[in-house]
């Protein structure tokens, strides 16, 4: 009876999660209670003794896909929307929470007046006490019982050690490949290095050059020049980029 109240329970949990998180307007609230939703999913998976998939769940899941949606939302630009129904929504969310709770607390109260009355007692405590009465072998007593885990190590550790270790090798394989590539990209040899000194030492003639290509729509964009004196000063012709530019470096 209480085990079965338990699993009406988280599932109705699960549920409710799942609604909430398509409901939901902002997206890391939806991220928390996807967060939630594999936490509930790996206690059920645990109360009925499936061990190794409900730690496969909160390793995968909440350990590293997870934290990788975090990570990207953290990134963008999340802008509050203003909902104007408040008090709908509110209704939505409380309807949902008692459709779903509902049938849980009225198997609590009515479950033993409904499944487990006085005559249903009886005919089971018969048909247990004469199962009993026979003379069977429980075979089930000769059996050495492991979890689930026990058996996954026994088997990985035991039978395939070898697929265990080229598994470890692959994947130390692929984070060496992931530094190296990095590393390679930031010493590439033909990216081009600012260097503000020799940039400030360079001759007029580079200068004029530049001067005589550019639009005159972009003037603005182009910074000041400091007098150097290694930079060839010509005088100021009548074009308006040669008088601006000699405001600013004469």
């Amino acid at each position: 009876m209480f085990n079965l109240f338990i699993i009406i329970f988280i599932t109705s949990l699960i549920l409710g999660s799942l609604s909430l998180l398509v409901l939901m307007l902002n997206t890391i609230h939806s991220l928390l209670l996807l967060l939630e939703l594999f936490i509930i999913g790996s206690l059920l998976l645990f109360f009925f003794k499936v061990e190794f998939l409900g730690l496969i769940f909160l390793m995968i899941y909440l350990g590293a896909i997870l934290v990788l949606f975090l990570f990207v939302v953290m990134m963008l630009d999340i802008k509050t929307t203003a909902v104007q129904n408040d008090d709908l929504n509110q209704f939505i969310f409380k309807g949902l929470g008692l459709f779903f709770f509902i049938p849980v607390f009225v198997w609590w109260i009515f479950g033993d007046v409904i499944f487990l009355s006085a005559m249903w007692q009886s005919f089971v405590q018969t048909a247990v006490h004469w199962s009993f009465s026979l003379s069977i072998l429980d075979f089930f007593q000769l059996i050495n019982f492991s979890s689930n885990l026990e058996v996954v190590g026994w088997y990985i550790f035991d039978f395939q050690p070898i697929l265990f270790l080229l598994c470890g090798v692959i994947l130390y394989i692929a984070m060496i490949g992931a530094i190296v590539v990095s590393v390679d990209s930031q010493m590439n040899s033909n990216q081009k290095i600012q260097n503000a000194l020799v940039q400030g030492m360079r001759r007029g003639n580079i200068i004029s050059y530049m001067t005589s290509h550019v639009d005159q729509r972009h003037w603005k964009m182009i910074p000041k020049l400091h007098w150097s004196p290694n930079i060839v000063h010509y005088p100021k012709p009548k074009d308006f980029f040669w008088t601006w530019l000699g405001k600013n470096t004469f």
